[in-house]
């Protein structure tokens, strides 16, 4: 038995719209959470989970540079929002997206690179890493690459993206609601990120969050170490 029935992956050619490919990845991608407790809107691209504390929202988004027959880039882009900021606020994700919002895909891949080594390093979808020189000091660190090429998608690509999900961006649900997940959290990110943490030139309400679920975790002191 085939792992899809998605006759546009089974049977992907050059002179095939990106588009195409693109909806039909994200269609495979949705089917699979939709079984896990998950909304799809297809027309967004964006599969949504929920439950009385969170909204964990993936969006998937590709590229105007997209060459048929060649590289259709997958873009997955995840944000976990707190509904009781969220009700506090009389908003919804919809209608100010940056109320309630406690991370942006930056704070999920983004990471502390505790070794000797001074380059950037960049851990692939499919699985290969890649070290780079840091254009900036802003720019050190791990992370992992949140983009890939869909041409070419067969079976055992489409179980890296899924790996990919799993392990990178499901477990932040339960990792918000643990004040012990948060500061290992915490201690796992370069210090640079602890300004758009604390809201700093972005629209973050983490720092609000910490201070709702875990008052004592005095998450503004240990953003300023």
């Amino acid at each position: 038995m085939s792992w899809t029935d998605n006759q546009i992956i089974l049977n992907q050619r050059p002179t095939m719209a990106s588009r195409d490919l693109f909806q039909a990845v994200c269609d495979e991608i949705a089917k699979h959470y939709e079984t896990k407790g998950f909304k799809y809107s297809r027309s967004k691209a964006v599969i949504t989970y929920h439950d009385d504390e969170i909204r964990l929202v993936v969006g998937f988004s590709s590229s105007r540079s997209n060459t048929a027959g060649s590289h259709i880039t997958l873009e997955i882009l995840p944000a976990i929002y707190s509904l009781e900021i969220i009700r506090q606020n009389k908003s919804t994700i919809t209608s100010t997206i940056a109320k309630g919002l406690i991370l942006s895909h930056i704070d999920f891949f983004t990471h502390k690179n505790s070794s000797k080594t001074d380059k950037k390093i960049v851990r692939q979808i499919y699985g290969d890493v890649v070290e780079l020189e840091p254009m900036s000091a802003f720019d050190a660190g791990i992370r992992d690459n949140h983009y890939c090429n869909i041409w070419g998608i067969d079976e055992n690509k489409f179980a890296k993206i899924l790996a990919f999900i799993d392990g990178k961006i499901i477990p932040m649900i339960d990792v918000v609601k643990n004040e012990d997940e948060i500061i290992k959290f915490i201690e796992d990110k370069p210090s640079y990120l602890y300004a758009s943490l604390k809201g700093q030139g972005v629209n973050s309400d983490f720092v609000s969050y910490c201070n709702l679920k875990f008052p004592g975790l005095k998450i503004e002191e240990r953003l300023s170490r």
